[in-house]
């Protein structure tokens, strides 16, 4: 069985992903809803002095809240292969079991019909070779003649790639595959909202870094700050920072504020109200949320500026003064 796999834009290759798994499980989440989910949406971390720094890679390799935000079934098979500071290095043994648990987990999968999600599917002979499937990468189908995984990724297109030779093509030898089944009895959109919500304000407000690599530590900021030591660097005629990214992070946190809001329930509607243990304060939830969703809105436009070329200091300070006003709604909406 093979699935067909397409992909859209998205700001990573993790969300172009999952966007594809979640509509093959029967809950479409668009690539906005999903950045908001896993807090793409609300990244805000600069480095200071044009270091490189990778936007929001501390979501992906750090933090899978987003993963149980998604309510579908999962299966996910994960070894460290060579980082011994991290997990105690695997025996061969180890190692040959996890990657028999992958393909089943991968076999599942794609007998419901839902790709499985595989990190960096290529052996080290193919990276080698020049293939690009690094990150993320979906198996729309299994060889069960050759034991190949069909792959189908958002940058390297399809290939094809043995059960048996992933796992090994970064420094860290990390094997990652994670299955999917049928939905999740008992989903509660609310609760996924106001968990994510929880995130984005320690995102925005710096409590949490969204990107902590490859850049030292002493040089990164977070949060309002980073805005504004961005706009310290431009006036001493650095560019730096990443405004396109930016804008595009803001686009879809509108859009998901937008979806928040429909998707926690408030006093008289049919959905009844939040329920027991809920932060999310109901009244006036919606209105709160729409004018965080306008804010971001109006910083993604300030970032698209900037990005078309206006590097203006005061343009940084105003996108920092817009989040701090995104921020004071998502504090009423949450009752933080």
């Amino acid at each position: 069985m093979t699935i067909q796999v397409e992909f859209g834009p998205a700001l990573s290759g993790r969300l172009q992903c999952l966007e594809v798994c979640c509509a093959k499980a029967g809950r479409p989440l668009s690539a906005g809803i999903l950045a908001g989910l896993f807090g793409h949406a609300f990244e805000s971390s600069h480095a200071l002095g044009g270091a490189e720094l990778w936007s929001a890679c501390a979501l992906e390799w750090s933090r899978f809240d987003g993963d149980r935000r998604l309510g579908i079934d999962q299966e996910t098979v994960d070894l460290i292969g060579n980082s011994p500071a991290a997990r105690p290095i695997p025996s061969d043994r180890e190692r040959s079991d996890a990657l028999e648990r992958a393909r089943e987990a991968a076999r599942r999968s794609i007998e419901c019909g839902i790709p499985a999600l595989i990190w960096q599917p290529m052996s080290l002979e193919q990276k080698a070779e020049g293939s690009r499937a690094s990150c993320w990468g979906l198996a729309e189908g299994f060889d069960e003649a050759s034991g190949e995984y069909l792959v189908c990724h958002p940058c390297a297109g399809r290939s094809r790639v043995r059960y048996d030779l992933i796992g090994r093509a970064d420094p860290v030898q990390w094997l990652h595959v994670v299955g999917f089944g049928g939905l999740e009895t008992g989903y509660d959109p609310a609760a996924a909202a106001r968990g994510a919500l929880s995130d984005a304000l320690a995102l925005l407000a710096g409590e949490a870094p969204s990107a902590n690599m490859p850049a030292p530590r002493e040089a990164l900021r977070h949060g309002t700050a980073a805005f504004k030591a961005w706009a310290e660097e431009i006036e001493k005629g650095r560019r730096g920072g990443c405004p396109g990214f930016w804008a595009r992070a803001r686009t879809a946190a509108a859009e998901f504020c937008r979806w928040a809001a429909s998707a926690v329930p408030c006093p008289g509607s049919r959905h009844g109200a939040p329920g027991p243990g809920s932060r999310m304060r109901a009244p006036a939830v919606s209105g709160e949320l729409g004018e965080a969703a306008s804010r971001f809105e109006e910083q993604a436009a300030v970032f698209a500026r900037i990005a078309g070329g206006e590097y203006d200091a005061s343009l940084a300070r105003h996108v920092a003064e817009i989040q701090e006003s995104a921020i004071s709604a998502l504090r009423r909406a949450t009752d933080r």
